[in-house]
């Protein structure tokens, strides 16, 4: 009879320790899914925080291209071309800024004036019909030159009409006309 307890003794104690080395493997697990969960959380929370300063930044590059033409022209480029060039190259242009802790960096390409674009000044004093001229801004915005977002938007500055159409006539509004997310 004694022996027989031992021997239970001895299976009750193997018993526990495979339930605790269960526990244990389920505990571990757990642990690596929320490391995981907080690592997924911490990369969306930055590409959030990326995308509310691009849009800033490609706000504030409109605008001033509204009223007047900045020095960071280029030759037009692919959005591909424009995604592969290093961040120096970025940062050797005029165009650049600080907005919400992150840097920003853009160029502008002229599209060219289409004469049968017409955009209106619809003032009650004045009211001219100017043609449409086509800019492209590419907006690059870093943080730690580790996260990079490229946004692009089309956008029509209003100019005095001076080319004859040849074709028929539309009406456009000034100001952005798309925006897209360029890959990186």
């Amino acid at each position: 009879m004694w022996h027989c307890a031992r021997y239970n003794q001895g299976f009750i104690l193997i018993i526990v320790l495979v339930y605790l080395q269960i526990f244990s493997i389920f505990s571990l697990f757990a642990l690596a899914q929320s490391l995981l969960s907080i690592k997924i959380s911490k990369s969306a929370w930055k590409r959030t925080g990326l995308s509310i300063a691009a849009e800033r930044a490609l706000q504030y590059a409109e605008n001033k291209i509204l009223y007047d033409i900045p020095s960071c022209m280029i030759p037009i480029m692919s959005a591909n071309d424009l995604s592969k060039q290093p961040i120096n190259w970025w940062s050797n242009s005029n165009c650049k800024g600080t907005v919400l802790r992150m840097h920003y960096y853009y160029v502008v390409e002229a599209m060219g004036k289409n004469p049968c674009a017409i955009v209106r000044d619809n003032s009650p004093i004045n009211s001219q019909t100017y043609t449409a001229n086509y800019h492209r801004v590419s907006v690059l915005v870093v943080e730690d030159k580790q996260y990079r977002l490229l946004l692009q938007s089309t956008l029509i500055k209003a100019e005095q009409k001076n080319a004859m159409c040849n074709e028929r006539y539309f009406s456009v509004k000034s100001g952005r006309q798309m925006w897209r997310e360029v890959p990186l």
